[in-house]
């Protein structure tokens, strides 16, 4: 009887392992569709690769763009879109979905430099898209948002459209508007401040890295279309497409943004 009990418990366990294995949630993809200059991916080896257009990079790989005129435009899998300027170091340490792709967890972290993202909307109550750089919290669903740090304590981020929610782990999280922008100073924030008219295409645009490895505040060099994969340049620098200088930046602070919020309370795609 216990012989053929157990047999029984092994078949039923047996016949429920394509179940769990659809059940696990997969690695989402984020394609570079535009490179200006040198990038380079880090698996959770330690192992480097030199990235092109048309690479893709997944879960627990860090990008880098160690010149100060690299850019990284990133086409993820859910429609989001995710540009990097020069000096930047960004880790996707958490980055997948579901097998019906209703819920997608997304956790990236900031480093250094400096970052845009027009983010899809979440359709599920359990769906994130964070970005780490240490304390604050930042929740977003189907918003436009920017944001950087210098990797010595100050950091900033941009609401550009939607709703996005500040919490520096206080316990009084406070909505950050469209339109506006708040700096924090070793985890401490300041006043919220409108947006100048230029801010949103130049983190758009991804142009501006400073020479030190912090994110830069110098004006635009291009402007930047991006439909389909394709780039439309008006104007732009005709030499530094391959710079490859390297760099040892290493962030001394941990500046944490986490897009996370309730059902319903984002903005439109």
């Amino acid at each position: 009887m216990k012989a053929k009990f157990s047999r029984w418990c092994l078949a039923l366990f047996l016949s429920l392992l394509p179940a769990l294995a659809s059940s696990q949630n997969t690695s989402m993809t984020a394609t570079v569709s535009y490179l200006k200059g040198n990038a380079v991916a880090i698996d959770a080896a330690g192992k480097e690769r030199t990235l092109k257009v048309g690479d893709q990079v997944v879960e627990k790989e860090t990008i880098r763009l160690d010149t100060k005129k690299s850019k990284l435009f990133l086409k993820v899998s859910d429609g989001t879109d995710l540009r990097l300027a020069g000096k930047t170091q960004l880790a996707f340490a958490e980055f997948s979905h579901t097998p019906s792709g209703l819920t997608r967890k997304t956790r990236l972290e900031l480093a250094f430099g400096r970052f845009w993202s027009h983010v899809a909307k979440l359709t599920s109550k359990t769906s994130r898209f964070e970005v780490k750089a240490g304390g604050v919290i930042c929740g977003v669903r189907g918003t436009t948002i920017g944001g950087e740090t210098d990797g010595q304590g100050t950091t900033t981020f941009y609401n550009f459209e939607g709703n996005v929610f500040i919490d520096d782990g206080s316990g009084n999280p406070q909505s950050l508007p469209p339109g506006t922008h708040i700096t924090f100073e070793d985890g401490k924030p300041g006043q919220q401040q409108g947006n100048d008219p230029g801010d949103s295409q130049f983190y758009q645009d991804g142009d501006g890295g400073a020479d030190n490895g912090t994110a830069g505040t110098g004006g635009n060099d291009e402007v930047m279309d991006v439909v389909a994969g394709t780039l439309n340049e008006t104007t732009g620098n005709a030499g530094d497409d391959n710079q490859t200088g390297l760099g040892n930046e290493q962030a001394n602070s941990v500046l944490q943004v986490q897009l996370n919020t309730p059902e319903g309370t984002g903005g439109s795609n």
